[in-house]
């Protein structure tokens, strides 16, 4: 739609443009300042001109129409005054009302509104108009449409920020420049009247010199000098008939030093010669310091051998007609420097369908010099005969037609070359007419667009990858305005929360949000909607359609527009269920913990305070000290075997590698109650597992990499069971480091070496022993030998050397025998 837009908008331009130089070329007849009855007829021009405008636009949607009227109506307060721009404005609003549409006012506010800059600066600028420059003039087209996008916001919000989304490109490329074009035609056209307007005055001031001998004569005698000037001469250069001397002396010393060798040798070259009549121009400096230029015409009388005797001739002062031409020159210049600069190939093709023109981007790509090209045909350059008929067609037709063309086209990369590497080119050809309104010329302008086809490209299968991500994400994705209405949602939360996806729509955040988690959604959106925050992750409770609660990890990101607006935020959705009830299953078996500890305290505390009481023997003492360890570790044993009940696949498991830890130590010289810490810590090794879910730790196959990641953490949940009851701080090494590694691979805290705590780094080789002799559900146990082998090969990386060497030692005694019935 875009493109077609701009095609549309170029047409409309040109249309405008048109039809502005067929008025131009009427009303410069006129050669005089508008009266009344003219300014009415010329507002009345240009009013149908813009109703002419405003019947071919661009319809954007159903009363939503772009034309160039603006262009039409500013240009004309600059240049045409107060009546005719005010009579314009009226018929072009007047019009634009009956069109009707939801922007019907918005497209009179603009009529107003572009009308109005015109007038404006036409009378608040003090210099000429007719010495606008074309910086001004674009920058006055770039004020006019800026003020126009912004009338775009008395639309309804959403199509307004559309229309802006849409258009804002297309108007800030295409109408400062045509308002600049058009405003350079009205300069040129004023600068011709004025220069036409000086010239006729210099033609009648010429007729009365040569009806009154009142232009600059001058009478020169060659043989005794005598020379004589005209005060119309003297004028010429600033000065009073007293104030030049009749010397021809006074001449020469004025000639500009740039001229001066010349003239005087071409004038003298005459003399000597044959010619009875001689015309040139030079520059005699002024009386104020500047140079006039001055066209010298003179007439030489001779005598009977021909040898010259007097000179009789005039001066012209044509200075103004010089910087007319400069001007051109200027102009052509300026033209060629911007075509020659322009990364775009420019051509210029005359009647005969023969380029005339052809810049340096034009030459660079077909690696050629300017003689290849220059008064060629089309087929004389390509080889493609397809291409070649394609562009002589095009440019037949804007011949014929008068009318813009445009093509998308491929070219080959270098013609010189048989790659069939193609380049994608927006051809695009337009007439350049002769002061007769005949087209002269067809400028043609050929742009590289294969870097946008291919970011066009890119862009699709950026937005298809993202659209396979959305649909099939295992997280929930959903996306949402800055109020917090839902305007999409993946099948992945639509799953989660039970709704179908019109249902989903017509919700919003505070809709499924549980009470206590709305205020802080409300307060992150706020600050989206002002840009404070770019993302923000939250857990939060999430309403299902059933009523149900589900606990949910959010993760919410900002999306801007290329301005760094926000648009809208993108949120994730992780179901955070499980962890939450591992959570609160952990912090009630760490209170259960801790109340049978304290049962168990309270109970030393009543044995201490009976010993105090009955002064009981210490014998007896040391007996109830004992009962009361024995009352501690059977509490630790009745949660080793309820775990063993959860997990029924390792039942013994506990028991059996208590039994060997300990003899290893023993072994390693462990005693008295660092001995105790440790079995104790053997004991709850797997405690931290009563976090884990059931459908992870009862799964009868192996886990998948997302449940290991589950698994892993039931060291950390141990310790964070453990660390805060004080009677078992110190048998902690076991249950929070036992899966760590020799060589550093391990988890959780990725420990090496001797940094591996003792007991950890024994209990590390009796649980592989034990794991691996033990049945599984998805594998038999291994064979003693095979479990042997395995533990060595793994000694030194994964395992404690040492501890391996005092393992095998003990294994292979027959003081101990590995079997359950035994530990």
């Amino acid at each position: 739609m875009i493109e077609n837009g701009f095609l549309l908008l170029m047409y409309n331009a040109a249309i405008l443009l048109s039809t502005a130089l067929l008025f131009d070329n009427t009303k410069i007849r006129w050669r005089q300042n508008l009266i009344g009855i003219q300014r009415i007829f010329v507002g009345l021009i240009l009013g149908f001109i813009g109703i002419m405008l405003m019947v071919n636009p661009w319809n954007f949607a159903p009363g939503i129409i772009f034309d160039t009227r603006s262009i039409l109506l500013s240009v004309s307060g600059l240049f045409f005054g107060l009546v005719p721009t005010v009579i314009a404005m009226i018929m072009t609003s007047i019009f634009r009302y009956v069109q009707g549409g939801v922007a019907a006012w918005t497209g009179v506010s603009v009529i107003l509104a572009t009308g109005g800059i015109g007038l404006a600066w036409r009378y608040l600028r003090k210099k000429k108009i007719d010495q606008i420059s074309l910086i001004e003039l674009y920058l006055f087209g770039l004020i006019n449409h800026v003020v126009m996008l912004l009338l775009m916001l008395t639309l309804p919000r959403e199509i307004a920020l559309r229309v802006l989304g849409d258009i804002s490109f297309l108007v800030l490329l295409i109408y400062p420049l045509a308002t600049m074009l058009l405003g350079f035609l009205l300069v040129n056209r004023a600068q011709r009247e004025k220069i036409y307007f000086d010239l006729q005055e210099r033609e009648e001031q010429l007729s009365l010199a040569v009806q009154a001998a009142n232009i600059g004569f001058f009478d020169r005698n060659l043989i005794t000098g005598e020379t004589h000037i005209s005060p119309e001469w003297k004028r010429q250069l600033g000065f009073e008939e007293d104030e030049i001397r009749h010397d021809d002396h006074e001449w020469e010393s004025r000639l500009h030093s740039d001229d001066k060798e010349k003239t005087i040798r071409q004038i003298n070259e005459v003399f000597v010669g044959s010619d009875n009549f001689y015309e040139t121009t030079f520059r005699l400096k002024h009386k104020n310091g500047s140079y006039r230029w001055i066209l010298s015409r003179g007439s030489i009388r001779r005598d009977d051998r021909g040898n010259a005797l007097q000179v009789i001739g005039c001066h012209v002062d044509i200075t103004e007609q010089k910087e007319y031409e400069l001007g051109l020159l200027m102009n052509e210049r300026r033209f060629r420097s911007l075509a020659e600069s322009s990364q775009d190939i420019i051509t210029l093709f005359d009647r005969e369908y023969k380029i005339a023109y052809f810049n340096q981007a034009g030459l660079e790509f077909l690696g050629v010099g300017h003689a290849v090209v220059q008064g060629k045909l089309l087929g004389e350059i390509f080889s493609d005969n397809r291409l070649v008929r394609n562009l002589e067609m095009d440019v037949e037709q804007v011949f014929q037609y008068e009318e813009l063309v445009q093509r998308i086209t491929n070219w080959p990369l270098n013609v010189n070359n048989a790659d069939n590497h193609k380049i994608v080119f927006d051809w695009r050809l337009s007439p350049v007419f002769n002061s007769d309104g005949q087209v002269e010329w067809v400028l043609g302008i050929a742009r590289d667009i294969s870097a946008i086809i291919e970011t066009e490209s890119a862009l699709k299968k950026s937005e298809e990858k993202f659209r396979r991500i959305f649909e099939t994400s295992g997280l929930g994705i959903s996306i949402t305005d800055l109020s917090g209405n839902f305007t999409a949602g993946n099948p992945a939360v639509l799953k989660t929360l039970g709704y179908e996806i019109d249902e989903y729509t017509k919700l919003s955040i505070a809709d499924i949000s549980h009470p206590e988690d709305v205020q802080e959604d409300m307060k992150m959106l706020e600050e989206f909607k002002a840009g404070l925050r770019d993302s923000f992750t939250i857990e939060k409770r999430v309403f299902r359609k059933d009523g149900s609660i589900v606990w949910g990890k959010l993760i919410a990101s900002l999306v801007r527009d290329e301005r760094g607006d926000p648009l809208f935020a993108i949120g994730m959705l992780e179901d955070i269920k499980d962890r939450k009830l591992a959570e609160e299953k952990e912090k009630s078996i760490q209170l259960e913990l801790q109340r049978l500890l304290d049962n168990a305290d309270q109970s030393r505390k009543a044995l201490l305070s009976v010993i105090e009481d009955q002064k009981i023997t210490e014998d007896e003492l040391k007996r109830l000290a004992k009962d009361l360890l024995v009352a501690y570790d059977s509490t630790l044993q009745g949660w080793s075997s309820a775990l063993e009940l959860r997990e029924q696949e390792t039942a013994g498991h506990s028991r059996r590698v208590v039994a060997l830890t300990l003899e290893i130590a023993r072994s390693l010289g462990v005693e008295g109650e660092d001995l105790a810490h440790i079995e104790r810590g053997a004991l709850l090794h797997d405690i931290g597992k009563m976090g884990i879910p059931d459908r992870i730790l009862l799964k009868p196959g192996p886990l998948s990499d997302e449940e290991w990641v589950e698994m892993r953490k039931h060291p950390n949940y141990a310790y964070n069971l453990l660390s805060k009851i004080d009677f078992l701080k110190q048998a902690i090494d076991i249950p929070y480091s036992h899966h760590e590694r020799w060589d550093g691979s391990g988890y959780p805290q990725g420990l090496t070496g001797e940094n591996i705590p003792l007991a950890a780094r024994i209990f590390a080789v009796v649980d592989i022993w034990d794991a691996l002799g033990s049945d599984r559900p998805y594998r038999p146990a291994w064979k003693r030998k095979e479990i042997m082998n395995y533990i060595q090969d793994i000694s030194g990386k994964h395992l404690d050397p040492k501890i391996v060497s005092v393992f095998f030692n003990i294994i292979e005694t027959d003081e101990f025998t590995v079997t359950a019935d035994q530990y």
